[in-house]
């Protein structure tokens, strides 16, 4: 995912794009979380001995999750930081 950022811009439409591309991409992790937890219900309601292959793949899951996110919110920062340079250097614009 990329966030649609340009210094050049106004920063109150680069601020609400930035709003708009956080609330998704937490939704995309919210729906992605439920699929996860969802099939590993289905596996761990097959009752076949599995329950440590599941909770192996549960916590991989988590893992990567949390990755990505680290990874996204660390390029928020990022922006974040951008904007702020810019508004305390040019408050004109």
């Amino acid at each position: 995912m990329t966030v649609r950022f340009n210094p050049s811009r106004n920063h109150e439409t680069d601020k609400k794009w930035l709003l708009r591309d956080l609330i998704v991409y937490t939704q995309e992790q919210d729906l992605r979380l439920s699929k996860l937890e969802s099939a590993a219900s289905k596996i761990e309601s097959l009752e076949y001995g599995w329950k440590d292959v599941t909770d192996k793949f549960k916590t991989l899951c988590q893992r990567q999750i949390a990755q990505e996110s680290r990874a996204f919110f660390k390029e928020v920062k990022t922006v974040y930081s951008s904007l702020s340079f810019e508004l305390i250097n040019h408050p004109s614009k």
